[in-house]
């Protein structure tokens, strides 16, 4: 028996998230400050503006991958991103539910994956490699993630996805 869904937005990757506000955040202040201490010209705009407004773009563009959120709903898993239209990925739709973890810097990140097909051989183990896809999604594992879907998760999913936990407990074994 499923339990009542969550409806809590909840962040796809929360690191990059905090990467991306504090980029925008940077260039938006110091464009404030500039016009706050000297004049502010057209140049000025250019020097702060431009990039600002690129780096947003490059957000928004991939915005799952910096920007998104997935909310557990009855129907599947919803996700947000800005400037993008949500969508929903269904629980029939998930064939591989699974974790996997991926390096980055020399740090190791865990995700959980929902695929409608098989992850090829080239994202095993690099899985943080993989784009987002209306076909494939992941989430950044953490526990309250990862506690949410057990709970919300429909019987045979959470129990797909309790038996892929044993890589978080084998990558804290190896650390």
């Amino acid at each position: 028996m499923r339990t009542k869904p969550n409806h809590k937005l909840h962040l796809l990757n929360p690191y990059m998230f905090v990467l991306a506000l504090l980029g925008a955040g940077l260039i938006l202040g110091g464009s404030v400050l500039g016009a706050y201490f000297d004049n502010f010209d057209l140049r000025d705009i250019l020097i702060f503006g431009l990039p600002a407004f690129g780096i947003l773009f490059v957000y928004t563009w991939n915005g799952y991958e910096y920007l998104g959120f997935w909310r557990l709903e009855e129907q599947g898993i919803r996700f947000y991103s800005l400037l993008r239209f949500p969508f929903l990925f269904p629980f029939e739709s998930i064939r591989y539910l699974g974790m996997d973890y991926g390096y980055l810097q020399g740090n190791r990140d865990i995700w959980i994956y929902f695929s409608e097909t098989p992850i090829e051989k080239k994202y095993r183990n690099n899985i943080n490699r993989k784009p987002f896809r209306r076909r494939s999604m992941r989430i950044h594992y953490n526990k309250k993630a990862y506690d949410c879907l057990v709970e919300g998760l429909p019987p045979e999913l959470s129990k797909k996805l309790q038996r892929a936990h044993s890589v978080v407990r084998l990558c804290r074994q190896e650390e």
